[in-house]
């Protein structure tokens, strides 16, 4: 029943990225049909912009959809054609890093992930790009803090407990000292 929920924000998604124009048309429609399978299936990949992405977040598929129209936005403000270097902070498997690196193979990225569990998926993902150096690093003030996630939910992680998600039992949370 959660994932009859999740149909009209799928749909919404699938829209945006069919109309996206900086993604050949072969491959949205192609992308749609693999994240369909995927979601259908319970995979934990899928090719996206030409890379094979691994993740542990069966909402993955869902989500990437989004982020060639959020760097759209981001590209409207910020001549992206021009050599450039963009800082992902917070990573996470690499989803904002992927896209932007192949979308504006010009830019140079470093993406910061603190978390290990989650640094391994970035490092898979990101492999394929030469202009995506990754670093598995928090960015913040000096000392260690607790970073709290949820095994099997990448997109969960935060420094603050209450941003991993609302209904989470603290039996599923893990909890890692970061420096």
């Amino acid at each position: 029943m959660k994932y009859i929920k999740k149909i009209p924000y799928s749909l919404k998604w699938d829209w945006r990225w069919l109309t996206q124009s900086n993604v050949p048309f072969i491959e949205r429609v192609a992308f749609v049909f693999r994240k369909y399978k995927a979601l259908i299936a319970r995979l934990q990949h899928i090719k996206y912009l030409g890379t094979d992405i691994v993740y542990d977040n069966v909402n993955t598929p869902m989500t990437l959809e989004s982020y060639p129209f959020e760097i759209n936005i981001l590209h409207r403000e910020i001549n992206l054609n021009r050599a450039c270097v963009v800082l992902d902070i917070g990573a996470n498997i690499g989803h904002f890093s992927i896209t932007l690196g192949t979308l504006f193979p010009r830019c140079k990225l470093v993406a910061f992930e603190a978390n290990p569990e989650i640094f391994h998926y970035l490092s898979q993902n990101t492999a394929s790009l030469p202009n995506v150096r990754i670093l598995n690093t928090a960015i913040g003030p000096h000392g260690k803090l607790p970073f709290y996630y949820l095994t099997g939910r990448s997109a969960s992680g935060s420094f603050l407990r209450e941003n991993i998600g609302v209904g989470t039992h603290d039996n599923n949370v893990r909890t890692l000292e970061v420096d």
